[in-house]
C-alpha cells in the first residue's frame, strides 16, 4: 500500500519532518550534493515531506524509494516537495522543444524546462508509489550547477512551467520559500497557493 495521506486524528498539533538526499546513506548523490547520512525522523514524527530531487532539478533523490518505504513501514502521513531550478544550457537545449509552450520564444522555452522538471518528478513519485495530493515547490537560492538567473521574468517562466505541469498532472501545488527569497528570485508574483514557510532553527514556540 502507499504511504498514508489521511491517517488517524493526531490532535491539533502534528509534528513531522522533511527528508531528502541529505538523509540518504553516505556515498550517494551527484558530486555537488553528496548524501550525508543524516538520521531519519524520530518516533515523535507523524508525517514526512519527502524531497524528490538531489538538490537541483533533473537530479532525482537517490534514495527516494527507501524513504517512501520508511514512511509506509512507520505509518506516516507523506507528502512531496521538489526544488525548482533554472536550467543549464544543456537542459535548455534538451527540454525546450518538448513542452506545450511556444518554443520560438525564450520565455516559452524556459516554461518548457520547468514543465519537464515537474514531469520527471511526477514520474518518480509514481514509480515508487508516493501518492501525495500536493507537491510543495521549493523556491530558494541554488548553487551551481543550476543557479537562478539574474532575470526575475526568466525565473518566473521556469516556475510557471513547473506549476502548470504539476496541476495538469492532477496535483495541488504549494510553495516552500520565504518572502525575501521569493522576491529576490521571482519578484512579487502571487499565486495564492498554500505556503510552507521555514522557521529555521527557531524554537517550536517561536
Amino acid at each position: 500500500s502507499t504511504p498514508s495521506v489521511t491517517g488517524p486524528d493526531a490532535g491539533r498539533l502534528v509534528v513531522g519532518r522533511d527528508v531528502s538526499w541529505p538523509n540518504c546513506p553516505k556515498g550517494m548523490g551527484i558530486p555537488s550534493r553528496p548524501s550525508q547520512g543524516k538520521p531519519m525522523p524520530p518516533p515523535s514524527a507523524r508525517f514526512v515531506v519527502v524531497g524528490l530531487t538531489n538538490g537541483p532539478a533533473f537530479h532525482p533523490n537517490p534514495c527516494l524509494e527507501a524513504q517512501v518505504d520508511y514512511a509506509r513501514l512507520n505509518h506516516l502521513w507523506a507528502s512531496a516537495y521538489a526544488v525548482v531550478t533554472y536550467p543549464t544550457r544543456g537542459q535548455l537545449r534538451r527540454y525546450a522543444a518538448q513542452g506545450p509552450h511556444d518554443g520560438r520564444e525564450r520565455l516559452g522555452r524556459l516554461r518548457d524546462t520547468g514543465a519537464a522538471q515537474a514531469l520527471q518528478n511526477v514520474a518518480g513519485m509514481r514509480a515508487v508509489g508516493l501518492d501525495s495530493p500536493i507537491v510543495w515547490v521549493d523556491v530558494e537560492p541554488v548553487s551551481p550547477p543550476s543557479p537562478w538567473s539574474g532575470s526575475r521574468a526568466a525565473n518566473r517562466a521556469v516556475l510557471a512551467g513547473a506549476v502548470a505541469a504539476y496541476r495538469r498532472a492532477g496535483l495541488r501545488v504549494g510553495f516552500y520559500s520565504t518572502p525575501n527569497m521569493w522576491r529576490d528570485i521571482v519578484g512579487r508574483v502571487r499565486y495564492r497557493f498554500p505556503e510552507w514557510r521555514t522557521a529555521g532553527l527557531s524554537t517550536r514556540r517561536a
